[in-house]
């Protein structure tokens, strides 16, 4: 009768040994499909976060993490999605400013070429939008005089080799494109441009 309840005994303390590895086993699973699931959720956000930098700063390189953040433990990765989530936030965050204001997003791209093309910027804008004052006309993006469109009164062929949108951001890259290009403004705005 002893022999027979060490057995029982033997036999409920091995089934408790087995459900207590699989659930082990079943908890470091979850921990593993919980990391790549933030490994992917991350690279989505660096994605985004660098597709929209280089949205904002074409003439430049957007900054890159160097680091693995797939190599490292789950808090590390916790830490890398709110980064990157962060940053994906705040960059869209202020190209919605920027193509909700004309002026600040002509501000915003010939700002890096110095005060001289800027204000050059802000007036041609302002003469082709048929306001003389970008600040007095900030709806310059919908204007049209027939076959030239947006803040800058691009044509066709402005349209096909610089690129066009609706969007503020896109009409003053294209704008920058073309005057880095052309060497300047008289080549393409000579009417306009105080200084031609």
């Amino acid at each position: 009768m002893r022999t027979l309840a060490l057995a029982s005994c033997a036999a409920v303390l091995a089934l408790l040994a087995l459900v207590n590895d699989a659930s082990g086993h079943h908890l470091n699973a979850d921990r593993h499909a919980w990391g790549i699931r933030l490994v992917h959720q991350t690279d989505h956000a660096a994605r985004s976060a660098r597709h929209c930098q280089s949205y904002l700063d074409r003439d430049r390189s957007p900054m890159r993490s160097t680091r693995s953040y797939a190599r490292e433990e789950i808090p590390y990765r916790r830490w890398a999605l709110s980064l990157w989530r962060g940053r994906e936030w705040q960059c869209g965050l202020k190209v919605r400013k920027l193509n909700a204001h004309p002026p600040s997003a002509i501000r915003y791209v010939f700002g890096r070429l110095g005060a001289r093309h800027l204000s050059t910027a802000l007036d041609v804008a302002g003469d082709e939008a048929g306001s003389h004052d970008i600040d007095a006309n900030p709806h310059c993006t919908r204007a049209s005089n027939g076959t030239h469109w947006g803040c800058f009164q691009f044509g066709d062929w402005a349209r096909r080799t610089f690129g066009f949108a609706w969007s503020a951001l896109e009409q003053a890259w294209a704008a920058f494109k073309y005057v880095v290009s052309s060497g300047g403004w008289c080549s393409g705005w000579a009417a306009t441009a105080d200084h031609c």
